[in-house]
């Protein structure tokens, strides 16, 4: 996202020699979002009827910038347009257009082992008690939850669609986290198989009617749920608005009958979500390159700090010493005045002045580069 400041009286310039509607999109915001813009900082916009007037060449009346800081900088975010439903479909077919597509034959090995270990799974489980379904979320496997008297047929949809997103070159991955998915190069989606359970008044039993006169605190569902036998197929992921996620049956065309359609979906779903996820590593990229460059700037900080504090121990150091060589050479003219404190101290200055010598900075100092900068800079 990009960012432009305008000043208030550009604004307004703005608004008044271009119809919101034309000028809202170069910003990529709608024309409401651009008047909320311009009402927040106080710059008039064009009543209703003002464009007809104009392009009518009737008189009109220009609301006039209220008195206020006119140079005072407005930032207008410019947000990245988001792919609409048909450049979304257009990129799909670029995508898929770009792999082999497998001609006809029927399902692969993988398909195969996977359909008959959800048939298992279905078949092993017993319906739950307030819906009445069953349901396989087994690890390797999609999510089914449909009535038991629904699952030849959830389990023939399933197999049909896997073949057909086969066919244009989608792959069946079974390892991915929790859930089989279906994958294109590093875009991966998950699917599930729902029946639509509809709820209707719960009428009483006549068991449920004599427990309810013999104990009055007794109460009873307010409602009972019943599969009514629609199937749903979900992609299962995060997608823009845009995208369609859902294919239900209906009356007129059950899903057996759009697997096709179903199929192209999950095409332009699977885009979607290869953009987003491009999107998303651009974001890491990026917050990578700010992270890199403040721990880089934290560790020259403190590269300043060390030279600095360096800087400073080394002179007190210099002062130091500079001062002790002048306490040696007034020893040494003490020495040669015949002082008899002094007598066989030679030795002994010549150990101090090795000393001295080797605790100079300035005889000790290796460079005096900047901290963090190239040596010679």
């Amino acid at each position: 996202m990009d960012r432009k400041y305008f000043t208030r009286q550009e604004l307004y310039d703005l608004v008044w020699a271009t119809p919101m509607m034309d000028l809202a999109p170069t910003f990529n915001l709608s024309d409401v979002g651009l008047k909320k813009i311009c009402r927040t900082n106080d710059v008039p916009v064009p009543p209703r009827g003002y464009w007809n007037k104009v392009h009518a060449s009737r008189p009109t009346e220009k609301t006039p910038l209220p008195r206020g800081q006119t140079d005072r900088q407005i930032g207008i975010t410019i947000k990245e347009p988001s792919p609409n439903s048909k450049a979304l479909r257009q990129s799909a077919e670029r995508t898929f257009s770009a792999i082999s597509v497998k001609k006809g034959g029927g399902a692969s090995r993988i398909v195969r082992a996977l359909v008959a270990d959800t048939k298992r799974a279905l078949k092993a489980e017993v319906p739950d008690e307030k819906y009445g379904v069953v349901k396989s979320d087994h690890p390797g496997q999609f999510f089914i939850r449909v009535a038991p008297k629904s699952i030849p047929r959830a389990i023939s949809l399933l197999e049909s669609l896997l073949v057909a997103c086969e066919g244009v070159g989608l792959h069946v991955d079974r390892n991915w986290p929790r859930q089989a998915a279906l994958s294109l190069g590093t875009t991966s989606l998950s699917l599930s198989v729902e029946e639509r359970v509809k709820q209707i008044p719960h009428t009483p039993t006549p068991e449920e009617v004599a427990e309810k006169r013999r104990w009055s605190f007794i109460t009873y569902p307010k409602y009972d749920f019943v599969p009514t036998g629609e199937l749903t197929i979900k992609a299962s992921s995060v997608f823009p608005a845009m995208v369609k996620t859902s294919w239900s049956d209906s009356p007129e065309a059950p899903l057996e009958t759009r697997i096709h359609q179903v199929v192209q979906g999950l095409m332009v779903a699977m885009e979607a979500r290869r953009l987003e996820d491009h999107k998303a590593d651009e974001r890491l990229h990026a917050a990578q390159i700010v992270k890199a460059n403040r721990q880089a700037q934290e560790k020259q900080a403190e590269a300043e700090r060390a030279a600095f504090e360096r800087l400073f121990r080394d002179a007190d150091m210099w002062s130091r010493v500079e001062q002790a060589k002048r306490y040696l050479s007034a020893i040494e003219q003490t020495i040669s005045s015949g002082h008899p404190n002094f007598e066989g101290a030679s030795a002994w200055l010549r150990w101090a002045r090795n000393r001295l010598e080797a605790s100079d900075p300035l005889k000790t100092i290796d460079s005096l580069n900047v901290p963090g900068a190239a040596v010679g800079e």
